[in-house]
Order: C-alpha cells, then structure tokens, then sequence
C-alpha cells in the first residue's frame, strides 16, 4: 500500500524519552505521482490500521481541504502498538499508551507541517499584521509583543489557517489588548518600587485623563476583590470550593505584578504533568465550572492552580514553557508549617520530573492558608546548581495586606492628580480636545 524512498524525511516518534516509532513524509508532488491517500496513517507490522485521514486521536493536524492535505501523506510506524489494534483493525484501544503517542504524532505532524509551509505561513502572518498596523501603533510595547506572541502561537498551531480567518483572529487580539489599557498601566506601576516617585510623577504626566480614569477604575475593582477575600475568609460558614479559592487563583496580581498577564495560561502539558502528580486526590466533578477554569484541580483538602508563561527559543517551532506559577490553597482554617511546605517541595520536584515539561520552567509554588506557622521560611529547589523552583508559605491575609497597601498607595497618588475630574466633565473635556479632522475624497 506504501511504499518508502530515501526522498522521503523521516522522524522519530519519542515518548518518555524512548523511540516508539517512526515518521514518513511523503511529498506526492516530488515523487511526480498521485496518492491514493491523505492525511496520516498509522503502520503497525507492515499493516495499516484504520483509514489515512488528518484526525490523529482527538486532534484535527489539517484541514482536509487545504493543498497541503491532498500533497502529503504521514505514514507512522508504530509497531509497539500491537497489541493495542482493534481485533479488526480499524483503529486502536483507548489505552494510555495510545493516548500518549497520538499526542507526540499530533506534535510532530504539525512541526514538520510547519517547517513545509514556512514561507506561506509568514506571507499569512505579515498580512494579518499589516491590516492592523496603524491600531498596533497605539498600543504599548508590552502589548504589542503580547500580540506578536499570540500570532506566532496561532500561526504554529493552525499553520493551514486561511488568510481572511487569520486576519480576524488578530484583530480580535488587537481589540483585546486595546480594550485592557487600564491593566496594562496598572501592571507598569506595580512594578515599580514603593519609592520610585520621581519615575511614578514622570509617567503620570505621560498619561491622558482617560488613562489615568481607567487605572481608578482596574484599582478599585480589585480593592473590591480584595475586600471580598477578606469577607469569605471570615466566614467559618462559606464554600471555599466555589467561592474563596477560584477567587483567589484568579487575581493572580496578588502574588506578585510579574504574574500580572494574560500570557500566563492554562497549558495542556502543565495540565497533564500536574494532573500526574496530585492525580490520585483529584475529584474532577467537584471543579467549579471546568470548561472556563480548565488551571485548577481540586483535590480533598486543597484547590490547586497551575498556568504557565511560553515563548519560543533558539528558532525553535513550537513554544517551550518559561515560567510556571503554582498555587495551593489549603481548606478548613489551615496553618501552613514545615510538612505543608515539605509536602510542597515533592509537588514542584515530581512535576519537574514528569516528562512532560520541556526546558525546564522556573515553578513559583505559592502554599497559601488562613495561617503560616512561626519560622516558615521560603524555600528554593535545585537541580545541578541551578534553581528551577521557588516555594513561598503564606496567608490569605498576607496576600491581601500587601495588595492594598500598594493599590492604596497608587490611588492616592493618582486621585491627587486627577480626582478634580468627574466622569461628566471628563467626556466633555476629551470631546472638545483639537483633532485632526478626516478627508473623504
């Protein structure tokens, strides 16, 4: 049914760190001849199993209608599922190892596809970007490579993805950003020291009466969340499941203004390395609306967050994890001392070992109770004299505490500036600004 040449690439198929198998590309137009089949098929024996088609497990790699689809045929030689093949040999078990190896396919597959559509894939990315040009020109430099960073990550996901789609999909990310100016601002003030006034007064007079409204306004909503924690952590009577901790894993700023972004995510291989470790507490019919928190897992005495930071390295292809933030709430008026912290230690070490991490990512571990026991102290894990996991003990009154003092503190210097201006008088103000007018032709 196939056959293979030495013009064909090959790859290997790797799972835990062993060889499970090998992929051909087959290019229909090198070899001057047309294919009987598409998509990607699965060789187990010199027998194919199932049809050729571009579902690879529960992942669609290409859109059947594309020209790359009715150009190349994958052909994955995977001999060690065996004896996982249907007794008629239209498909595989439903096992974990099959699991697992349709996932590393699916990755491959989409890599080498986008190492074959290189060049139309930048001709795809540049349009797109083009389109927006004069809106991405309004944005701050962080948010303008946040949205280069989501377009690299669309592009390498859906490399296949028509041009008219991808130019709306970046500009629904432009808006987006556009939209979030006042957590943009905010984020560059809360990284700045306490005492850093003269760079604090510097920024201000950069800032319109708009931006400085929209920071009032981030601020007080999260003065109101802020309020709100200390309200439920009072309450001996609330439910912490489905009110205090998604809360809490939510405000991700409360840990520190360099979480403070969009970039950090749910990420499936943090997911599945996290899912590894604490697996057998987890109870997943008790996660609060799982589909719209797909980060947190929960578990019979505790809630756990895990998102985590890309970006793209050496001019690889895919993303690799950066940094990962994870973040364990204690149930029921606990005190977190040395075996909560101990316990904590094994987490960040066994998800570092997963094998399904690449890079490997800093962890920022947050072990996080109604109270810290006295001598706590933060810890760091490390691995050949390097550091790749931080772990912190604190209270959800800590959190709260340092929060407003800050947001606080940001208030006062902003009101005092620009506190005379009503919502009212604002519009009228801005609408009465010059402006250049347009010229219809």
């Amino acid at each position: 049914l196939f056959s293979f040449s030495d013009e064909d690439s090959q790859h290997q198929i790797v799972v835990a760190g062993e060889e499970v198998g090998k992929l051909h590309v087959i290019d229909a137009e090198r070899r001057a001849h047309r294919l009987l089949h598409h998509g990607v098929a699965f060789w187990v024996n010199s027998r194919l199993v199932g049809s050729p088609g571009w579902q690879v497990g529960d992942d669609t790699v290409l859109d059947g209608r594309s020209r790359e689809a009715r150009k190349y045929i994958f052909v994955v030689e995977v001999d060690v599922l065996v004896e996982d093949v249907l007794p008629d040999w239209t498909g595989f078990k439903p096992t974990e190892r099959v699991k697992s190896i349709m996932e590393e396919v699916a990755r491959v597959v989409r890599e080498v596809l986008f190492s074959l559509m290189t060049v139309r894939v930048e001709e795809k990315k540049q349009d797109a970007v083009r389109g927006q040009a004069e809106q991405l020109r309004e944005l701050s430099r962080t948010a303008q490579a946040e949205v280069s960073l989501m377009v690299e990550t669309i592009a390498r996901k859906r490399p296949t993805m028509r041009t008219d789609d991808f130019v709306a999909v970046v500009e629904a990310v432009v808006e987006l950003e556009s939209s979030r100016s006042g957590k943009r601002l905010l984020q560059r003030l809360s990284a700045m020291p306490e005492e850093d006034l003269d760079a604090l007064d510097q920024l201000l007079d950069e800032w319109t009466v708009q931006d400085a409204r929209a920071v009032l306004d981030e601020i007080d909503r999260r003065l109101s969340t802020a309020e709100a924690i200390v309200k439920l952590c009072a309450d001996p009577a609330v439910d912490e499941l489905h009110t205090l901790h998604p809360l809490v894993t939510q405000a991700r700023w409360l840990f520190g203004p360099e979480y403070d972004s969009p970039i950090y995510a749910s990420n499936r291989r943090l997911k599945n390395a996290v899912e590894k470790v604490l697996g057998h507490g987890v109870r997943p019919e008790n996660v609060p609306r799982p589909l719209v928190r797909p980060d947190l897992l929960v578990a019979a005495n505790a809630t756990y967050s895990a998102v985590a930071a890309e970006d793209f390295d050496n001019g690889k292809p895919l993303p690799r994890l950066r940094r990962v933030l994870l973040i364990e709430l204690k149930k029921g008026g606990s005190t977190i001392g040395r075996e909560e912290m101990n316990q904590a230690n094994g987490y960040v070490e066994d998800i570092l070992n997963s094998g399904h991490l690449d890079g490997p990512p800093l962890i920022d571990a947050f072990v996080v109770g109604h109270r810290v026991a006295p001598g706590t102290a933060k810890r760091a894990v490390i691995f050949d004299n390097r550091t790749l996991g931080n772990i912190e003990a604190v209270s959800f009154a800590h959190l709260v505490d340092t929060a407003n003092a800050r947001l606080f503190r940001l208030r006062e210097q902003l009101e005092e500036r620009y506190g005379d201006v009503a919502g009212e008088d604002l519009v009228a103000k801005v609408l009465a600004e010059p402006h250049q007018m347009i010229l219809t032709r």
